[in-house]
């Protein structure tokens, strides 16, 4: 009896507790109180004023009603403690998240406080003079640039180059008068000292520092139909400089009669710096500016501004004057406004570098901003040979042929026949262009190289499509250059070499 009196207590002080707490709910009446009657049984009373008879207490399912609710109490605290942690990793999740964010703000923050430092010393390096045009452009490369920035990169472009492209004049005698007949542009590309006895000192600056300067001889590269006529004969040459405005007596040393190109010489005490070449491959997409005289020399100097449309296109030109297009040459095609007077100017980079010489665009109302300029690689190699006043020899390979592609796309017509006068219905696995050989002339350079059904696949490293494109790279060999031919042969691919003597 002892000890049912000290559990009857400890329960009454729990559900007393709990009933404190408004924890212990009984048909959702919050207990006030429970006590035992004389009888022994427990009476339990509710705030509201209401009471129960639970009965005898030692017979009483009570105790284990109480335990059950204490279970699901502690369930309930439970769940709620497994959300509060659901919530704590969350938002330690969410913490992590930001402050990894806040490590790449401070990332790009330090990338762009760099860049901007790279941009903001364009200035000095551009007035310190200690630098080249290219290091400022490598400088910069990789950066992000305002338009204020990119802009200071064109003019130093252009004020770099502007100096070094003059104008030129050819004229004719008409009615016994030195009348004007064509005006263009020309680009210095070479200088040279000459000092009070004739002689001539290459390092021209070196001269300067010397002080044996006479004056400077200068070679100027134009376009050929700027210094020549068709129907008339030129008697004079002169350069002008717009920037003082006089003219220089100038000498024609040579011009090639199948690519727009032309030389001229002339001399004068004015020191001007050549144009530096490009040295880079030119790209689809390159910025490009073109300086010339657009229209004449009220417009002397005029710079514009685009990009390389494409770096390789082959135009048919009439070089003889009969209206029958009769040679092919690349050029680079490039948006940048040109216009007559343009003819001979250059084409450069943004390094200031020549890319190309501007030499015509095309003209109609259903086209608009596409020149085209003679690339540098093909100048270079007729500059040598124009300075000496030769005509570069252009070579034939003595052979008759077939475009692969006008077999595939006429679907084997039968008027395409082997050097048997076989009509060819199939061509060999994976040959889809090319060159098809039906004959190969017995005195030509090619005798004994090449032969009859050869297929040459690709020439000077460059694969072959279209007619126009095998006519072009032949037609830029000149005496002592070599050609190299992939040629499919007896089932196998062979490799020959035709040097033009």
């Amino acid at each position: 009896m002892k000890y049912v009196k000290i559990i009857l207590i400890f329960i009454l002080g729990l559900f007393l507790s709990f009933s404190l707490l408004g924890c212990v709910e009984t048909e959702n009446k919050s207990i006030v109180s429970i006590s035992l009657n004389e009888e022994g049984q427990m009476i339990v009373l509710y705030k509201d004023g209401t009471s129960d008879n639970l009965g005898d207490f030692k017979n009483n399912n009570f105790i284990q009603e109480i335990e059950e609710r204490l279970a699901l109490q502690d369930e309930k605290l439970n769940n709620q403690e497994g959300k509060i942690l659901d919530q704590e990793t969350k938002l330690d999740e969410q913490e992590e998240k930001i402050l990894n964010q806040e490590i790449k703000l401070r990332e790009q923050e330090a990338k762009v406080l760099l860049q901007r430092t790279l941009i903001d010393n364009l200035n000095d390096l551009v007035e310190s003079q200690d630098i080249t045009t290219n290091e400022i452009y490598n400088n910069i490369y990789n950066a992000i640039i305002n338009i204020d920035d990119f802009q200071n990169l064109v003019k130093v472009a252009i004020n770099t180059v502007a100096p070094s492209i003059l104008g030129v004049t050819s004229y004719i005698n008409k009615d016994d008068k030195l009348t004007p007949y064509g005006t263009g542009s020309g680009v210095i590309y070479n200088c040279v000292a000459i000092n009070d006895e004739g002689e001539v000192i290459e390092d021209y600056l070196q001269a300067i520092q010397e002080g044996t300067v006479a004056y400077f001889e200068y070679l100027l590269m134009t376009n050929r139909h700027v210094v020549t006529a068709e129907d008339e004969i030129i008697v004079d040459v002169e350069v002008y400089d717009g920037e003082l405005g006089i003219y220089y007596e100038a000498e024609v040393l040579g011009y090639d009669d199948k690519i727009d190109i032309a030389v001229v010489k002339f001399s004068t005490k004015k020191l001007f710096n050549p144009i530096e070449f490009n040295s880079d491959v030119v790209e689809r997409g390159d910025f490009a500016i073109a300086i010339g005289n657009p229209s004449g020399y009220d417009f002397y100097g005029s710079a514009t501004f685009g990009i390389v449309s494409h770096e390789k296109r082959y135009l048919s030109d009439d070089t003889d004057g009969d209206e029958i297009n009769d040679w092919d040459s690349e050029y680079i095609q490039h948006d940048v406004a040109i216009n007559p007077g343009n003819s001979g100017g250059a084409l450069i980079n943004l390094e200031g570098k020549l890319i190309g010489i501007n030499t015509l665009k095309l003209v109609s109302d259903d086209i608009d901003n596409m020149g085209f300029a003679i690339p540098l690689s093909t100048i270079q190699k007729l500059l040598p040979l124009l300075e000496k006043g030769i005509t570069p020899q252009r070579y034939k390979l003595g052979i008759s042929i077939y475009m692969i592609k006008e077999i595939i796309d006429s679907k084997f017509n039968e008027s395409f026949t082997d050097s048997s006068g076989n009509p060819i219905t199939s061509l060999p696995e994976g040959i889809n262009s090319g060159v098809y050989i039906t004959e190969v002339g017995v005195d030509s350079i090619s005798n004994g190289i090449l032969f009859a059904d050869d297929i040459i696949v690709s020439f000077n490293g460059e694969k072959i499509m279209y007619s126009y494109e095998f006519r072009a790279i032949l037609g830029e060999m000149t005496k002592g250059d070599s050609a190299e031919f992939s040629v499919y042969r007896g089932n196998e691919f062979i490799e020959v070499i035709i040097t033009f003597e």
